[in-house]
């Protein structure tokens, strides 16, 4: 864990990472009709199943778009818009981890037809499209109840990983969370086979005070979800050699170098 603190020390001090602390300006988009908290259990480490992030993540439900998003990011963001610089930083570190919560922000249904993800390489903002519907599901027989609510089970592949989800039929939303989508009623849990990834609903509400869906507007590397891969890939290559250049001490050097191959366990593995 050390080697992390310290490759993190060194990351952190980049002119770029000032960035994400910025207020940008927000397009609204309309308004929210439902929200729903999941949590997210994610392995970091796909050879240790004890290296585990447990991140709240919201979905805010439109009329015809939704946005998927990191509640701890969300409020920090809140906070940075309301804050001086200095007391910002005061309320961050006296946060509990995880503190600064993924970037990553999907909006379905927009632009119409569109899957808008915003991902993050290091202290680069990636924006791509990709077309709806993106999945193909198996509906079974199985069912059972989440939060009081009736569901029932379907399967599906998605680049590289094998998924079970969990639908409410007497929700029929056709939504989830990251990008699924595309059953016949709100997904309230979605695992892979390998338990690697879960998505679980926490709870189902409508919004207690108006709350709009907005498009941050900022100036994201506009690419493709084919050139988004290629990119991690070559930053991760790019990371280790770095570590080679850092680090004298042979011994440190390639147990951080090997912590970064074994600490890449994305979500979406490979295209298909």
């Amino acid at each position: 864990m050390t080697h992390f603190i310290f490759l993190l020390a060194c990351l952190l001090s980049f002119p770029a990472f000032s960035q994400f602390f910025r207020v940008h300006p927000e397009k609204e988009i309309e308004p929210v009709e439902l929200a729903v908290t999941y949590r997210k259990v994610m392995q970091m480490d796909s050879l240790n199943p004890n290296d585990l992030l447990d991140e709240k993540m919201m979905l805010w439900i439109g009329r015809n778009t939704s946005v998927f998003f990191s509640y701890y990011y969300h409020i920090k963001g809140e906070n940075n818009k309301r804050m001086s610089r200095a007391e910002f930083m005061a309320w961050t570190n006296t946060r509990p981890s995880p503190r600064v919560g993924l970037v990553t922000r999907i909006h379905k249904n927009y632009p119409e037809g569109k899957i808008t993800t915003i991902d993050n390489i290091l202290f680069d903002l990636f924006l791509y499209h990709e077309k709806m519907p993106l999945f193909t599901w198996e509906i079974q027989s199985d069912t059972g109840t989440i939060l009081g609510n009736p569901v029932q089970k379907a399967t599906t592949r998605f680049r590289g990983r094998s998924w079970v989800a969990w639908f409410a039929p007497g929700m029929p939303i056709s939504d989830g969370p990251y990008k699924f989508h595309g059953l016949p009623g709100l997904i309230l849990k979605m695992y892979d086979v390998k338990n690697h990834f879960l998505f679980e609903a926490l709870s189902i509400e409508m919004p207690s005070e108006p709350q709009m869906i907005v498009f941050i507007m900022r100036d994201y590397l506009r690419t493709t979800v084919e050139n988004f891969f290629r990119t991690r890939h070559s930053s991760r290559i790019d990371a280790s050699e770095r570590i080679r250049h850092m680090v004298p001490d042979g011994h440190a050097r390639s147990i951080m170098a090997e912590s970064i191959y074994r600490r890449f366990n994305p979500i979406e593995l490979r295209l298909e």
